[in-house]
């Protein structure tokens, strides 16, 4: 009887310690954040692959140029569109894309050669 005691008590500080090692294990590392330059008539990089919780942010050159915007024509089932305000110079705009899929933006002054892809894999 005091070996199964000794054996229950064991079992149990062995639990409360690898218990307290898990709530102790640090978060998980965010990832690098990345950035797209705006450019007359596209984005430069055109495709790019990130992971889950990535920060991108689109960067607008400092001199006057046309007028643009970063629109979230289709992505990841159940990810609300999005659309950066309308910006000609030195602006910036950033999304953290949490859900991995395929993320398709464009211009909406200049959608049909004004588009980029971001992919978000686990």
């Amino acid at each position: 009887m005091t070996r199964l005691i000794r054996s229950a008590a064991a079992l149990v500080t062995m639990a409360a310690v690898l218990g307290g090692v898990a709530a102790a294990a640090p978060a998980a590392k965010t990832p690098k954040p990345k950035t797209v330059h705006v450019f007359d008539t596209y984005f430069t990089p055109p495709k790019m692959t990130v992971k889950p919780r990535t920060k991108v942010t689109w960067v607008w050159p400092r001199e006057f140029g046309d007028t643009h915007d970063v629109v979230l024509g289709s992505g990841p089932k159940g990810v609300k569109r999005f659309r950066s305000a309308p910006y000609a110079a030195g602006a910036k705009y950033s999304r953290t894309l949490t859900k991995p899929g395929r993320y398709r933006l464009y211009c909406s002054f200049h959608a049909t050669e004004m588009k980029m892809t971001i992919t978000v894999k686990r």
